[in-house]
């Protein structure tokens, strides 16, 4: 940074900025006219490239932190855009599916009670009708449906578990951007802070300490002994 021409233009703007506030805090502090303070922000346009390098660890702190702002806006703009490709009839579709893993256990689960216990109910008649081993050999085969799609339902619910645990990590992320944002707003301010204590400041106090009054203004006399008097106004013999 060794010339306000490197600064982006919205940095150079904030310059600027800080340039005026401090000019008005001098004038009111001074008590100058227009025309001197005119005078004194040309000086200080010109002083510009001295008084951005007494600032520059503030402005690199700022400025590194800013790109590390947007880096992260970047990609949370493109995992969102990720998610927002996938959650609508992805989710839908999964969020079907585990339904129906979590339906077909149960559902067998309860067709296999019934067939096994009417088939073991006729098996205690005389004689045993045959439809009976038909009616248990169908409920052990729906037990083992039943025992297989528990399994895969467990899986399922683990599957969604980690997605859901990957986009809970995603959503995180925004919090990340508001502490940096906070970061980036303190360090903009030390910026402008040192902008005014180490650079416009100092040049101000010494361009203007002796200022000449404005023009049509009369200066305050200060006299140093409250006896003064003047010729005309003197008691004493002619």
């Amino acid at each position: 940074m060794n010339s306000p021409v490197e600064l982006p233009a919205g940095d150079r703007s904030e310059v600027e900025r800080v340039l005026e506030e401090a000019l008005r805090a001098a004038r009111l502090a001074a008590d100058v006219g227009p025309e001197r303070m005119a005078r004194v922000r040309e000086l200080a346009l010109a002083a510009l490239p001295e008084i951005l390098l007494s600032a520059e660890p503030q402005y690199r702190r700022f400025a590194a932190l800013r790109e590390r702002l947007r880096e992260a806006d970047g990609r949370e703009r493109g995992a969102g855009a990720a998610v927002g490709g996938d959650g609508g009839g992805g989710r839908r579709g999964s969020g079907g599916l585990l339904v129906a893993f979590a339906l077909v256990p149960v559902l067998a689960g309860i067709s296999a009670v019934i067939f096994l216990l009417l088939g073991y109910a006729l098996r205690l008649a005389s004689p045993e009708p045959a439809v009976a081993s038909s009616m248990r050999s169908v409920g052990w085969a729906f037990a083992l449906l039943a025992s297989g799609g528990a399994l895969v339902a467990v899986g399922a619910l683990l599957v969604a578990a980690v997605r859901n645990g990957s986009t809970s990590i995603r959503a995180s992320a925004p919090a990340a951007s508001v502490a940096l944002t906070q970061e980036v707003a303190v360090a903009r301010a030390e910026w402008r802070r040192a902008l005014l204590d180490q650079g416009f400041n100092p040049l101000l106090r010494r361009e203007l300490a002796d200022a000449p009054p404005p023009e049509g203004r009369t200066p305050r006399l200060r006299y140093s002994s409250p006896h003064f008097s003047s010729p005309e106004f003197s008691s004493g013999d002619d």
